[in-house]
C-alpha cells in the first residue's frame, strides 16, 4: 500500500513533489509547535503548584518553628506530616502498581517506580528545610510575601 503510493508520488512533476514535501514539513512543524505550547503551559501551571507549595512550607516552618511552645510544634508537625504521608501513599500506590504490573512490561515497571520513586521525593522535601529560611528574618519572609 505505501510502496504503490510512493511510486505513485514519484511519478507526480517535481513541482508538485516539492510542494507536498513543503506541505508536509509545515504540517510536521504546527505540530511540534503545538505540542511544544501545551506542554510549555503544563510544566508553568506545575512550576506555579510548586512555588505555591514551597511559600506553603516556608509559612508552616515560619509560623510553628519561630515560637516556641509545645502547641506550635505540634500543630506544625500534624500539618507538615500530613503533606508527607499524603506524598508517601501515592508513592506505595505506584509501587504497587508496579509489583502487579512488573511481569506485563519492563516499561510499566519502570514508569511506575519513576512516579514512586517522585512522590517519595517529593514526600521528603517537606521534611527538609530550605536553607535560605535561616538567613532571612520572619520580617523579610513576611515583607516578601506581600509583594
Amino acid at each position: 500500500m505505501i510502496k504503490t503510493l510512493l511510486d505513485a508520488v514519484a511519478n507526480w512533476p517535481v513541482i508538485v513533489q516539492g510542494a507536498l514535501g513543503s506541505a508536509l514539513f509545515w504540517i510536521a512543524l504546527e505540530g511540534v509547535t503545538l505540542a511544544a505550547k501545551a506542554i510549555g503551559r503544563a510544566m508553568g501551571a506545575y512550576g506555579q503548584a510548586f512555588q505555591t507549595e514551597t511559600r506553603l512550607r516556608e509559612y508552616i516552618w515560619r509560623k510553628f518553628s519561630s515560637r516556641s511552645g509545645l502547641v506550635n510544634y505540634t500543630q506544625g508537625f500534624f500539618l507538615t506530616f500530613d503533606h508527607v504521608f499524603r506524598y508517601l501513599l501515592y508513592g506505595l500506590i505506584f509501587t504497587c502498581i508496579a509489583l502487579i504490573l512488573a511481569g506485563a512490561s519492563t516499561l510499566t515497571y519502570g514508569i511506575c517506580l519513576t512516579a514512586a520513586l517522585y512522590f517519595f521525593v517529593r514526600g521528603l522535601i517537606w521534611l527538609t528545610p530550605n536553607k535560605d529560611w535561616h538567613s532571612k528574618t520572619t520580617l523579610d519572609h513576611w515583607n516578601k510575601s506581600q509583594s
